[in-house]
């Protein structure tokens, strides 16, 4: 009788593991194609946002060239506030677009030297007067996906930027 109750416990065992397996299936298709979904939101979207961004920049290009000679200095640094603040969100969409290809086209891993990709990524950055940024030492060369890492890069320094709670700030990188 006792091997016949092992018996019978066991099947209902692998039964419910079975069950337990078709379940965890059924959600897994279910959150790749929500995945792929949002995915899919996030491309769309960030192509749609950048038009009009590329439009407010355009004409505050123009009205900044148009107007150079009746636009008293505040004026002048309001447009090239403007102006930066365009480059700014459009490099964050950029991001955004970045981050919804991943999985979707393969990276190409190249020998990147870092200094290079931290030049690019301060360069994509509004950096305000009152910080200052020092590169402390020589940063390596690594192999990498080139365009990640200066995101990665982007992302440390404008949060640093945006977190700096004193009148001067510094970042240090190195």
């Amino acid at each position: 009788q006792s091997i016949w109750s092992d018996i019978t416990e066991r099947k209902e065992a692998e039964q419910n593991l079975a069950k337990l397996n078709r379940e965890l299936e059924i959600t897994v298709e279910e959150l790749t194609a929500a995945n792929r979904e949002l995915a899919d939101y996030a491309h769309i979207t960030a192509h749609d946002l950048k038009a009009p961004l590329r439009a407010i920049g355009g004409l505050a290009g123009m009205i900044s060239s148009d107007y150079e000679d009746k636009l008293d200095e505040q004026g002048k640094e309001m447009l090239n506030m403007l102006v930066g603040r365009t480059e700014r969100m459009s490099n964050q969409i950029s991001s955004i677009l970045r981050y919804s290809e991943i999985g979707r086209t393969e990276e190409k891993k190249d020998r990147t030297d870092l200094n290079l990709s931290l030049k690019k990524a301060i360069s994509n950055i509004n950096i305000p007067e009152n910080v200052e940024i020092t590169v402390e030492n020589q940063l390596p060369t690594v192999i990498c996906e080139k365009t990640r890492i200066v995101q990665v890069f982007q992302n440390l320094i404008d949060n640093a930027v945006k977190y700096i709670d004193k009148p001067q700030g510094q970042i240090r990188i190195g």
